[in-house]
This record gives C-alpha cells, structure tokens and sequence, in this order.
C-alpha cells in the first residue's frame, strides 16, 4: 500500500519535486483478501495540498475482480533538489558556478520559494548572506549592480544620430534597465537616467 501511494503521489508532484517519501499512519489493521493476483488501484480526494497528513482510498481486486476499497492515511513530503552555497557567500558578491550545488531536501510545503536550477544563481548577487548548504531563496538573490552608489560613470544622450556624452555621479547603486538619479558633473543638475551598461547610463531628451 504504501508502493503504490508513493506512486500516485509521485505522479501528482511531477515537475514540482523529484521524489516523495510516504509514511503510513498507525494502526495499520490486516486486510483479508482471497488468495491471487493482487491488484491495487489508489485514488484521493482533490486537494491543493499535496503534502501533509492526507487520506487515500485503495480499492484492492484479486484475479482482476474488485474486492473493496479501504482508507489509508499516511504522512506526505516531497523530495525537491535545490541549489546550496558550498562557501560563505557575502552580502552584494557575485555567485559563480564553483560557488554552488544541488542537494535533496525533504519539504512539507512547497509554498516555499527554493532556487531549483544552478542557472538561475550564477552571475547574480546576494541580497543577504548565503550560508554554506543551507537552500537558496529566490528572494535572497538578484540581478548584481551595473552602477554603485557614487560611481563616476558616463551620460549617454542621444537622439537620431545625434549623440552627446557627459560625466556624472551617480545618487544611488543601480541595475541593468533600472532608472536612478545621477548629477552632472558639468553643471551640478540632477537627472533621471537608465543603466545601460556597466558605468553608462543613458537620458532620453
């Protein structure tokens, strides 16, 4: 019984977790069936919680002729690979693909906000520090600062095939994409821009 509700269950996590463990619950009464082949169908109420203390419904047929169905309880967890630091990773340090690695934990919810793909991590920045083997949170990573608060960078404006270049001090760290505000060295104005690349940003006029 508990094969075949790892099974089931299995299938119902798919694509979400690799594997699941199954716990069934006590007491486990004997069931009497006649003697042959075995067949065991399980079936479960729909539920958007798929882990935890659940009820399944084994219908049992012996020599393919329906026997009864029982209820099972059991403990569900899923099995999710996620991505782990294999070092002590920094507040705003860039992770590399020696920096991480993939472990198996067992979670009782998968609400949870885990890194599942190396791919996803490397070359991003950590918002917090990322304790060796502990699970990645999407949350605890971002896009690194193409701009820091500071920077002497480049102002792009251009228009047609007009192009204008001027230096300025950036007021605050900035993404790739993202708009911050930068003073022109030249005449002390404060204007909005784009980063465009590591130490430019760009105003549209």
């Amino acid at each position: 019984i508990r094969g075949v509700i790892h099974d089931f269950v299995k299938r119902e996590l798919a694509g979400r977790a690799i594997d699941c463990q199954v716990a069934l619950g006590d007491p486990q009464q004997p069931i009497v069936v006649p003697s042959g082949t075995i067949d065991l169908q399980v079936s479960a109420a729909g539920s958007e919680d798929l882990l935890g203390r659940r009820v399944f419904q084994i219908h049992l047929a012996v020599n393919g002729r329906f026997i009864k169905t029982v209820d099972a309880t059991a403990d569900i967890a899923a099995v999710v690979e996620v991505v782990v630091p294999v070092r002590s990773i920094k507040v705003d340090e860039s992770i590399e693909v020696d920096d991480v690695t993939t472990e198996r934990i067992v979670l009782y919810d998968l609400k949870q906000s885990f890194v599942t793909n190396p791919a996803d991590v490397i070359g991003k920045a950590a918002v917090r520090p990322l304790p060796p083997q502990i699970a990645i949170r999407l949350g605890s990573i971002r896009r690194p600062f193409a701009v820091r608060k500071g920077d002497r960078v480049t102002i792009e404006a251009k228009q047609g095939g007009l192009s204008i270049q001027t230096v300025g001090v950036t007021k605050s760290h900035g993404e790739l994409g993202q708009t911050i505000t930068v003073s022109n060295v030249d005449s002390g104005k404060e204007l909005r821009a784009t980063v465009v690349a590591p130490g430019v940003v760009r105003v549209s006029f």
